[in-house]
């Protein structure tokens, strides 16, 4: 969920969001993937102490990837270790969110939910914000006593309800638990997905998303599609995304620098233009490009 709902764009960050952090991670594993693998399991199997693995492997942003997920696959104690060794907060509250998933117990769950508000309170305050509203959601479920609860999580429940016929229980479901309208919509975003009813889709994010009053952030739905391998459909919404490197990033995710260099030129992004146009091997897109800054140099 934390990975789903991501904060506003700010435009004096460098690393937009944790799932923009995961897309990124997940390119960097393409590079010289099986070398680095081999060095990072070769430095353990010698057992090298802690404190020089992590030294040596964090010099750069491609090795520091690697690491982290070496260590989601074989280590999650030694994961935890390495993003403190980091003073990566976000990426250690997110972290033990996930650990919370794993029992089913809502009240252990309530427990990791309240540790990891104590990161995102000094590292993100969008997170910590949704984090607060996380723990009021866990602690009214536990206090409707709800039959069964304990064995799934309150987003495996509304997605239930959710796929209901007229979703008059997950309306009734979210009113008795308190669950923000964010997450209610978002789910209920999903489950039309999965049943490809677009149409209704659409009028749901119409509904709630307005200029001034966004409801489910863009980035959102974005992630949502691209998931679910509708990468066509996401475009028309990645365009609405406010900050323009978040929405170049996604356009480019998805092949459409076109689109992202025409987005970044109407921004006034001349060196995002520039990025896109050194980057793509596509003929056209590089002409069209090029028409883009000569029009901008005539000016």
């Amino acid at each position: 969920f934390f990975l789903r709902i991501r904060r506003p764009p700010r435009s004096t960050q460098s690393r937009s969001s944790a799932a923009s952090d995961v897309y990124k991670r997940q390119e960097y594993m393409g590079w010289d993937s099986n070398l680095i693998d081999l060095v990072i399991h070769s430095v353990i199997k010698l057992r090298a102490p802690e404190s020089q693995v992590f030294q040596m492997f964090s010099a750069s942003e491609l090795t520091r990837a690697h690491l982290i997920n070496y260590y989601e696959a074989f280590d999650e104690e030694k994961l935890n270790g390495y993003l403190r060794y980091l003073k990566d907060d976000l990426t250690s509250a997110l972290w033990v969110i996930s650990q919370a998933y794993l029992t089913s117990n809502i009240a252990k769950r309530l427990e990791c939910m309240k540790f990891a508000a104590k990161f995102f309170e000094t590292s993100d305050q969008f997170y910590y914000k949704m984090a607060l509203e996380h723990i009021d959601v866990l602690t009214n479920l536990i206090a409707t006593k709800k039959p069964n609860v304990e064995e799934r999580s309150i987003t495996k429940v509304l997605e239930v309800l959710c796929n209901e016929p007229d979703g008059k229980l997950a309306a009734g479901f979210q009113k008795e638990c308190k669950i923000p309208d964010r997450r209610y919509v978002y789910t209920r975003l999903k489950a039309l997905a999965m049943k490809e009813r677009w149409d209704e889709f659409d009028k749901l994010l119409n509904e709630k998303n307005k200029k001034n009053s966004i409801v489910v952030p863009w980035n959102a739905v974005a992630d949502l599609l691209i998931e679910l391998k509708k990468e066509e459909l996401a475009e028309k919404y990645i365009v609405k995304i406010a900050d323009v490197e978040d929405c170049v990033f996604y356009l480019k995710y998805i092949n459409k620098p076109k689109t992202a260099a025409e987005i970044a030129f109407k921004a006034k992004r001349l060196d995002i233009v520039q990025e896109i146009r050194d980057s793509t091997n596509d003929f056209n897109v590089r002409n069209h490009i090029e028409s883009l800054i000569l029009t901008e140099a005539k000016r």
